[in-house]
């Protein structure tokens, strides 16, 4: 990461130490809008949240607003801003919930989680504001992703034994499954208003299904194998990671066309877009995340300690991306608006897919290697 450092007075220094003083004892909220603000003094730009909380956004912005309040004399001693990108991330209210070979995971508005039990052909559903396990429904084999409609009402579980499974949330039972022989489906998604289904397979390709009927209604190969699918809010776009090819694929929902790609490098996994439909931020299991801005296509790639495999954004802003690291066990936040990211949130275990509930804030993320999922806020 690069260094940043600034000279300042003694005066400014007094004050800058206790904005980070406060920036220590901070969590990190994945739903918290940036607030910057200066009112005359030298202040970090702060992430801000419902309850007060704060947490430093950017050593950037610091660097800025720090040399801003500055006047151009001699030198006293230099403070090197490096060191509020290294603050621990600090997570309360941790809970573990036991739960055999969990994968994927997805939540809907009304905090039901739905998590794939990838050995055992079944999905455990879980209430993420109490922590309870409501039951579980039995799926194809070898399930691996699981999406809700936009209404949480209904959802849809993608199974490596050819088939989708579709999902009575409220009763919890199996009301269809629609077949789609001779693919082995990873993924899938659904467009907003609901008029489409997406499945990402094995194979290298992306289907289009009719969600009432199960209809194949499109398809296109993209080759190697669809690890991440994701739809725009808006609904305009669709965007598949290209295991093998390290590529991010931008595609028209309706006639699943093919419009950019993107050589971001590593093997690609998982996909969020901001709500805004601007930034596009992939996941790489060679040690990396990927952020592109849609407009000009341009992609960063910032480093993560080892490979990156899950990530989860809040619906509503884009100020923290979440991303799992499985070969730490571990959990990190990133911050778009800054590109820059924080110290790994230590689990154990082998962290993998994560989903987010805004209403109660709880982050949840599967854990495969100690078989359950980990809550956090």
């Amino acid at each position: 990461m690069q260094q940043h450092s600034g000279v300042i007075w003694s005066f400014v220094g007094r004050r800058l130490v206790g904005v980070l003083a406060t920036a220590l004892a901070a969590g990190c909220r994945i739903d918290a809008p940036v607030t910057a603000d200066l009112q005359g003094s030298a202040r970090a730009a702060t992430l801000q949240d419902t309850t007060g909380v704060t947490d430093t956004a950017s050593v950037t912005a610091a660097r800025r607003l720090v040399l801003s309040a500055l006047p151009n004399r001699s030198a006293r001693r230099p403070l090197n801003l490096a060191s509020v990108s290294k603050l621990p991330t600090v997570f309360l209210q941790a809970k573990s919930i036991v739960i055999s070979d969990p994968w994927a995971v997805s939540v809907n508005a009304q905090g039901t989680a739905i998590v794939t039990n990838l050995g055992i052909s079944l999905v455990t559903f879980v209430d993420v504001p109490s922590a309870q396990v409501l039951g579980t429904a039995p799926v194809g084999g070898a399930p691996t992703d699981v999406a809700f409609s936009s209404n949480g009402n209904t959802a849809y579980v993608a199974s490596q034994a050819s088939r989708i499974d579709v999902i009575d949330v409220a009763s919890r039972q199996v009301t269809a499954t629609f077949a789609v022989p001779g693919y082995s489906p990873f993924t899938v998604a659904t467009m907003p208003n609901g008029s489409r289904l997406f499945v990402g397979s094995g194979t290298g390709d992306v289907l289009a299904l009719d969600p009432v009927t199960g209809a194949v209604v499109g398809q296109t190969f993209l080759g190697g194998a669809i690890n991440g699918l994701t739809v725009n809010p808006a609904g305009t776009r669709l965007y598949a990671s290209n295991y093998f090819g390290g590529q991010l694929i931008e595609l028209d929902p309706v006639t699943l066309a093919p419009l950019r790609t993107f050589n971001l490098g590593g093997v690609t996994q998982e996909i969020v877009v901001s709500p805004a439909g601007d930034r596009v931020v992939v996941a790489s299991e060679t040690g990396f995340i990927s952020d592109v801005v849609v407009s000009t296509g341009v992609a960063t790639n910032v480093p993560t300690p080892t490979g990156a495999f899950g990530l989860v954004a809040s619906p509503q802003n884009f100020n923290v991306v979440g991303v799992t690291l499985p070969g730490l066990g571990a959990y990190q936040a990133y911050q778009p608006l800054t590109r820059l990211i924080r110290t790994p949130y230590v689990i154990g275990g082998d962290l993998r897919r994560a989903a987010y509930h805004p209403a109660s804030r709880w982050v949840i993320v599967t854990n495969p290697g100690l078989g359950r999922v980990e809550l956090f806020r």
